[in-house]
This record gives structure tokens, sequence and C-alpha cells, in this order.
């Protein structure tokens, strides 16, 4: 398990470096962020990313449901679903 885990603002596309920490999510907690990350627009990753971190810094602690409740919640903002593709 990884300890202290930091999300690098670099990776966010912040120039100024420096990191944004998500104190002590394990590896698959923080995999499950990435995941939640990955299909969403470019421009939304940094902001969601960002959002999973303060809803996080609200909890004494990060069981993985905390975790996958502040993926929801953060989600909810920034998903969007693709548009539908007509097969004729």
């Amino acid at each position: 398990m990884a300890q202290g885990a930091t999300i690098t603002r670099s990776v966010l596309g912040d120039p100024g470096g420096g990191t944004m920490k998500i104190s002590s999510l394990t590896d698959s907690q923080l995999e499950m962020v990435w995941r939640a990350a990955a299909p969403l627009q470019r421009v939304d990753q940094h902001s969601f990313l960002a959002r999973v971190a303060e809803l996080l810094t609200a909890e004494p602690e990060l069981g993985d449901g905390v975790v996958f409740r502040a993926v929801r919640a953060a989600q909810k903002d920034y998903w969007e679903p693709p548009e539908r593709i007509r097969h004729l």
C-alpha cells in the first residue's frame, strides 16, 4: 500500500509544478481516481482531480467507500456521456 500518495500538479497541467496532497490513499484507491479521470475531457481532468482531492481532505479517514463516493460526486459534475451513434 502506498501511503501519502500525491497527485502532481505537473501531471494535472499546472506548469508551476508542486503537488496536491491526497493523504494516505492506497494504490487501489489512487487507481480508482485515475480510472475515473481517464474518460473525461482532457480540459476537465485537472478540475475533476482537484475536486476529488477537496472532497477527500474533508474526510477523517479514507476507506474505499469514501474514495468511491468522492469520485462519484466529482464525476457527476464533469462526466459527459458520449453522443449516441446511430447505426442505420
